[in-house]
C-alpha cells in the first residue's frame, strides 16, 4: 500500500519559485503581469513638436500573438508621457493620434501634438497591453525639437548659377544635423555654429529672376516657407567664370556656367560669347546701334555640357575684357522673349596680352 507524503510548505514555495523563474513571468488572475517593462526602439526617434501627422515606428516584441491579433490596448494603448504609468489609467499621458500594429515586433505610430520646453524635450512612447487594467508592456524614447527659423536675409542674397559660393544663414533652432536646400537642391559643406548660424555652399541652378527658397531642416522639421520678409530668398544670377585669365588670339577659353545646352551657337544671330570692354554689354538700340556693344566675339564655340563650353579668343586690342554669354547677338536681342545674358562678375575677366 502506498503511503502519502506531506510536502513541507517551505519546499512548496521553493518549487513554485522555480516554476516562475523558468517561465520568466507569471500572470495573476487580475491580468497583471509581473514581467518588467521592455525597452523598445523608436525609428525616427526625433521629430517636430505640435504636429499630429508625424509618423514614427516602434520596434520591440509582444505587440501581437502568433495569429497576428493585436495585444496592444485598442484606444489608449500608445501614449506619450515624460514618465510611463504602471498602466494606462494611473498616470495617463497623451494618446497617439493613431497607431497600427504591423506585426509582433513593429508599431506604426502617428505622434500627437506635444508641448516643447526649451529647444528639445524627451518623451516616453508608452505601450500598454490589451488586458484590463492595461499593463505597461514597455517604452521607447522620442525627443521633440523646435522648428528652425530664418530670421535675416541671406548673405549674399544672390549668386552665380554655377553655384559653389558660400551662403551665410542666420536664424534660430539650428542643430548639428541641419540640412540646407536651395530651390530644392541640397547645399554642400554645411557648417553649423551654435543654434543661430549656418554656412553652406550653394548648389548649381539655372538663373532666374524669381527668387529660390532656402530651406533649413532639423529634427524639428523645416523652417516655415516662405519666410518672414522673404528672408529665405536667394536669387541665381546668370554668371560665368573663365580660364585662363590671360591670353592672345587663338587662346582656348574655358567658360563655365549653367544653361549652355539650351543655347544655339550654330545659327546666325543667335547665342554668342562676347568680349566686352570696361562695362556690361548692352544690346539696347541707341541711334541704331548697340548702347554698349562687344569688342570681339569668341570663335569656334563648342558646348561640352550644360555647365561648360570652350571657344577661341579673337584678335582684339590689348586690354581687360568681361566675357559675356548671350542667347541672341542681334541689336534688338534684349527685347526678345527669353533673352539671357550673363552678368558681370570678377570670375568673367579676361586680359588680352602675352602675359
Amino acid at each position: 500500500m502506498l503511503r502519502s507524503k506531506t510536502i513541507p510548505a517551505r519546499l512548496g514555495r521553493v518549487g513554485l519559485a522555480a516554476v516562475v523563474a523558468a517561465a520568466g513571468s507569471i500572470t495573476l488572475f487580475s491580468g497583471v503581469s509581473n514581467a518588467a517593462p521592455l525597452t523598445y526602439t523608436a525609428a525616427q526617434n526625433t521629430g517636430p513638436a505640435a504636429t499630429t501627422t508625424y509618423v514614427i515606428q516602434v520596434t520591440g516584441s509582444g505587440f501581437a500573438n502568433a495569429a497576428g491579433v493585436s495585444l496592444v490596448q485598442a484606444t489608449t494603448g500608445v501614449q506619450f508621457s515624460t514618465t510611463c504609468g504602471a498602466n494606462s489609467t494611473t498616470t495617463p499621458g497623451t494618446n497617439a493620434t493613431t497607431f497600427n500594429v504591423i506585426s509582433a515586433t513593429r508599431l506604426a505610430v502617428t505622434t500627437p501634438s506635444l508641448t516643447l520646453v526649451g529647444t528639445s524635450t524627451a518623451f516616453k512612447v508608452c505601450v500598454y497591453d490589451s488586458t484590463s487594467p492595461f499593463v505597461l508592456l514597455g517604452s521607447a524614447t522620442y525627443t521633440i525639437y523646435a522648428a528652425p527659423a530664418i530670421t535675416a536675409a541671406m548673405s549674399p542674397a544672390s549668386g552665380p548659377a554655377f553655384g559653389g559660393n558660400t551662403v551665410a544663414i542666420t536664424g534660430t533652432g539650428f542643430t548639428s544635423t541641419s540640412k540646407v536646400t536651395i530651390a530644392g537642391v541640397a547645399a554642400t559643406n554645411v557648417k553649423v555654429t551654435g543654434t543661430t548660424s549656418i554656412t553652406a555652399s550653394a548648389p548649381a541652378h539655372a538663373a532666374s529672376a524669381t527668387a529660390a527658397q532656402v530651406v533649413v531642416t532639423t529634427q524639428g522639421g523645416p523652417n516655415p516657407t516662405p519666410g518672414t520678409a522673404t528672408f529665405d530668398d536667394y536669387t541665381y544670377k546668370s554668371a560665368v567664370t573663365v580660364s585662363p585669365a590671360f591670353g592672345v588670339a587663338g587662346t582656348v577659353l574655358d567658360v563655365k556656367g549653367v544653361g549652355f545646352n539650351s543655347l544655339d551657337f550654330v545659327s546666325a544671330s543667335k547665342a554668342a560669347v562676347f568680349l566686352v570692354s570696361d562695362i556690361a554689354y548692352n544690346p539696347l538700340i541707341s541711334g541704331g546701334v548697340k548702347t554698349h556693344p562687344e569688342t570681339g566675339t569668341c570663335g569656334s564655340v563648342q558646348v561640352l555640357s550644360d555647365t561648360e563650353l570652350v571657344c577661341a579668343i579673337p584678335t582684339v586690342a590689348a586690354a581687360t575684357y568681361t566675357i559675356t554669354v548671350v542667347s541672341d547677338n542681334v541689336v534688338s536681342g534684349q527685347l526678345v522673349t527669353g533673352y539671357t545674358q550673363s552678368v558681370v562678375s570678377s570670375g568673367a575677366t579676361f586680359t588680352w596680352g602675352p602675359f
